[in-house]
């Protein structure tokens, strides 16, 4: 591309041909930021030069030439980064000045979680103390019609370890009535320890809060047959549950 400039590319006298040249060469040098492997000539303050040489935008600043950006890289020159630093925090190891890629790294995690990329985390250290408010969720998601005669019926069976620490069982089902829209309830039972309270089920599933359960009888690290009981009206229309879970509290 053109590095020609002509300041006086027109005035009285001169050819009108060379004049319309020597303006289409400026145009040409604007358009392509005076492209070459060499400086263009003549540079004034603020002039914008491609180096093709080095694939490097510079500009002139009166006393020679800057690098303001890394066109084969795509980067901004590094002598014009801020001058600045990553500060690597507790637990990394890295960082450095802003003048190239940095890169920060994490110890290896020990204890209950371990590993330096993927975390693994420990067996049986998810425990209900551990969790948010004190509670532990079980949730189990499948479609279920439940045969249950006029009486309570034990229907759905689950096994539950009683933690130390939290003495009450809170148990939820996701169930609806029958097809016929006869009338059906539902409660928890924890084997050798109490029953919680009788929740008359509607048309739609929708999850029940099917009451408390008193496990301060309960021998922490026991573990315990939790069933979902259920009554129906008319045997010949049984309720039917999509899942259930349990929260301590």
């Amino acid at each position: 591309m053109s590095q020609t400039w002509t300041s006086d590319s027109f005035a009285a006298g001169h050819v009108a041909q060379t004049d319309l040249q020597n303006m289409e060469n400026n145009f040409l040098a604007l358009q392509s930021a005076f492209s070459g492997a060499v400086a263009p000539a003549g540079a004034v303050a603020g002039q914008i030069w491609h180096d093709t040489a080095n694939n490097l935008l510079k500009c002139y600043y009166g006393a020679g030439w800057i690098t303001i950006f890394d066109l084969a890289n795509v980067l901004v020159a590094l002598a014009t980064n801020c001058s600045r630093s990553v500060i690597a925090g507790t637990l990394l190891t890295g960082g450095g000045a802003l003048t190239g890629n940095v890169t920060l790294n994490h110890d290896s995690h020990t204890g209950e979680v371990t590993g330096s990329g993927a975390l693994t985390v420990a067996a049986d250290v998810i425990t209900p103390a551990k969790c948010s408010h004190g509670g532990l969720a079980v949730v189990n998601d499948f479609t279920h019609a439940t045969q249950a005669g006029t009486g309570f019926t034990d229907t759905l069976l689950y096994k539950i370890k009683c933690p130390s620490g939290p003495t009450v069982l809170r148990f939820y089902c996701r169930a609806k009535k029958g097809s016929s829209g006869t009338n059906c309830n539902a409660k928890a039972n924890v084997t050798g320890i109490a029953v919680g309270s009788s929740i008359g089920l509607g048309n739609s599933y929708a999850w029940y809060d099917c009451g408390t359960i008193n496990m301060a009888g309960a021998t922490p690290g026991t573990i315990y047959d939790l069933t979902l009981q259920l009554a129906t009206a008319n045997a010949s229309f049984p309720a039917e549950v999509q899942g259930f879970s349990v929260w301590w509290e």
